[in-house]
């Protein structure tokens, strides 16, 4: 019998145990990211595009998806990635794009922030 007991005891330290980085996970279901770069419904003259956001309290990682022309009507999965850091360098070609990024910890996800832009190396900068 009292090794019945132990075991049942052990059983439950384990699940307490493994269960506890729930409870100590911050919620960030509800939290908005920043988009910062670039910014929605601008022209980018270079194919070089930066992708920089203001880093998420909570988060430990970052979803990064870009598509072309839109997530309604995407033709080119351009990127879906998860990156440690709030900033990505992409090569990319002339068109318009939407981007989004959500952010993760290891049990919640926040919605997807969304952004616009278009590459167009033939613009001409204004000076």
């Amino acid at each position: 019998m009292k090794n019945y007991f132990n075991i049942i005891l052990l059983c439950l330290i384990l699940i307490v145990f493994f269960s506890c980085d729930i409870f100590l996970e911050e919620d960030i279901i509800d939290d908005e990211i920043v988009l910062n770069s670039p910014g929605d419904q601008v022209t980018i003259k270079e194919v070089d595009v930066i992708f920089w956001w203001e880093e998420m309290e909570g988060a430990e990682k970052y979803n990064l998806q870009v598509v072309k022309p839109g997530f309604e009507f995407a033709e080119n999965l351009v990127a879906d990635t998860f990156v440690s850091k709030n900033k990505l360098e992409l090569k990319l070609s002339q068109g318009s794009y939407q981007w989004r990024v959500s952010g993760h910890n290891g049990y919640y996800d926040s919605d997807f922030s969304v952004g616009s832009f278009t590459v167009d190396t033939t613009a001409v900068a204004l000076k």
